[in-house]
């Protein structure tokens, strides 16, 4: 053994009466290490240090009037709780069950507090908030009646939403595209809103839901001339000010701006990127161009472009994205963004995509963009509580990212075994647009 404390370091410790883990952290080593030094010095342990025992109407009168456990009588005390067991043990005492009644007191409590949170809460969410059982829920909620039986909290943020902008509507309408639901209706704009919950509408989920579920929906109420917005889960959890936005733009004007009264330039990367992930529902991402509006010098409207990705013609662009501001209108505002691009890059092709679950492409037709066709629904995969980019999970590079994999199976395949699932979109509108 490699002494690097001495003998005569020891016993000055020991004259300070100071215990062997006092000693280690003076000494900055193990408690084991300290043991062998006084084996090897033949030191006698003469400082060991014994609490005063804890009597035996104390301890009884913790766990059997004041209802505390073992373990937070030790915790109390400041003793191990294998010492307080061997007191009890020693002193025959009766160790009450009180963790059942903890237990039940905590679940008491729980239940109170499901009462007050019932409304806002589903009785699901209120099971899981607060991990209690659905037994213990539906007999504290008995007597209540079933509101929002059939709604998230979600859905209730929307509905206060609109009920906060004086707009009527129902919630989960069954007669309308029966059998299937829509979650809200506005019958005066005839629009209808998804709330697409990540676990019920994936592949996997609780329902029948295919690639091509939200796009029927969509199909068979634009049959009846209703305009239906889906937003996913955690869209609603992350950017709900956006979504709000989107609503807001389909119901009515908000604020007004020309954009003829609208200054217009190429704008940085970085003031792009800000606008974007604020007021776009998919954030920013890599572009070349960056063209805004501004109205009063400030940002209202942004435009970005890059080359396409998907053609051989060098001079073929795409409209990476098109925002405006959360509530406000810039009439003629897209027209003149784009105006502005063609002025400086002189493309001559442009391409875009409009996503169906939020868009009917009307704005790229009139910019002088020609429907080319509709691409099948995208789908990405469930990570966590988030949706992932199908493009982030292809099969070659699984291996490296999965925990289980295997090379026979197919990229789909491996994901379900890891326990990763599909949720789809409705698809994209695809726009040209032409040089003549």
């Amino acid at each position: 053994m490699k002494l690097k404390i001495k003998k005569e370091e020891i016993l000055d410790c020991v004259s300070k009466n100071m215990s062997q883990r006092e000693i280690a952290e003076h000494f900055s080593v193990c408690r084991e290490y300290v043991r062998n030094l006084f084996k090897h010095y033949d030191i006698p342990i003469t400082n060991r240090r014994k609490k005063p025992p804890i009597s035996k109407d104390i301890l009884i009168d913790e766990n059997h009037t004041n209802n505390l456990t073992l373990k937070e009588i030790s915790k109390k005390y400041g003793r191990t709780y294998r010492s307080i067991k061997h007191m009890f043990k020693k002193y025959g005492i009766e160790v009450k069950n009180n963790i059942i009644q903890k237990n039940n007191r905590n679940r008491e409590e729980r239940v109170a507090q499901a009462k007050e949170l019932y409304g806002s809460l589903t009785r699901y969410e209120l099971q899981k908030k607060l991990n209690i059982g659905q037994q213990y829920i539906n007999e504290a909620l008995k007597d209540e009646p079933h509101r929002f039986a059939n709604k998230s909290s979600l859905e209730i943020k929307l509905s206060e939403y609109l009920k906060s902008l004086d707009i009527e509507h129902d919630s989960s309408v069954k007669d309308i595209i029966h059998p299937k639901e829509l979650d809200i209706y506005i019958p005066s704009k005839k629009l209808a809103i998804e709330v697409n919950g990540l676990f019920w509408h994936s592949t996997n989920g609780g329902r029948s839901v295919d690639k091509n579920y939200h796009l029927e929906k969509t199909n068979q109420c634009k049959k009846l001339g209703i305009k239906l917005l889906h937003f996913f889960e955690d869209e609603l959890k992350e950017k709900l000010e956006i979504c709000k936005g989107i609503i807001d733009a389909n119901i009515r004007d908000g604020e007004q701006i020309y954009a003829r009264k609208c200054s217009i330039k190429e704008i940085s990367h970085t003031e792009s990127k800000n606008f974007c992930d604020k007021y776009h529902l998919q954030g920013s991402t890599i572009a070349t161009a960056h063209i805004g509006l501004f109205y009063e010098n400030s940002l209202v409207s942004v435009m970005t472009f890059r080359k396409h990705r998907f053609s051989k013609n060098t001079n073929a662009w795409e409209i990476i994205r098109y925002c405006t501001k959360n509530h406000t209108r810039v009439i003629g505002g897209a027209s003149k963004l784009f105006s502005k691009f063609l002025e400086l890059y002189n493309p001559n092709r442009v391409v875009s995509y409009a996503d169906i679950r939020i868009s009917n492409g009307n704005v790229y037709e009139r910019l002088g963009f020609k429907y080319s066709h509709t691409t099948t629904p995208n789908y990405y995969y469930i990570i966590g509580k988030n949706r992932s980019n199908r493009l982030n999970w292809q099969k070659k590079s699984l291996s490296k990212k999965l925990k289980i994999y295997n090379p026979n199976l197919t990229e789909e395949e491996n994901m379900k075994l890891n326990g990763y699932n599909r949720i789809y979109d409705c698809g994209n509108k695809v726009y040209v647009w032409n040089l003549n």
